[in-house]
């Protein structure tokens, strides 16, 4: 996926930025990942309560297979291939994995801060 195609789906987050990422590419809204471009093919930020969406669009979970390990299952869906051709759908699904890959910031840093507190 060329970077033009990239910016082209993700016109609706301000602070879209693009990186190298494992031989891919990494695809921010500022400093928090929201999607990923591997074996290319585009990937959306998932978790809990995005999950069923993507499932129910017919997505599938990014699995990360290294040699000789087990595959790894990471919180990433395939982009549903309507998103290529209508802005909309694309705006919907960029939307969904951005308060996905949020969620799962704030959580973590929920945790860091009860675990912080508790070491006190």
């Amino acid at each position: 996926m060329e970077r033009g195609d990239i910016e082209e789906l993700f016109r609706s987050i301000a602070d879209l930025r693009i990186r190298p990422l494992f031989g891919g590419k990494g695809i921010y809204d500022g400093e928090v990942i929201i999607a990923l471009v591997a074996f290319d093919t585009l990937f959306l930020k998932s978790d809990t309560a995005a999950e069923a969406d993507y499932v129910a669009a017919g997505s599938t979970p990014f699995v990360y297979e290294a040699a000789g390990r087990k595959p790894v299952r990471m919180p990433y869906y395939s982009c549903p291939p309507e998103a290529f051709d209508d802005p909309e759908i694309a705006a919907e699904w960029v939307a969904t994995a951005r308060a996905a890959a949020h969620r799962t910031v704030s959580s973590r840093r929920s945790r860091a801060r009860r675990t912080a507190g508790s070491n006190r």
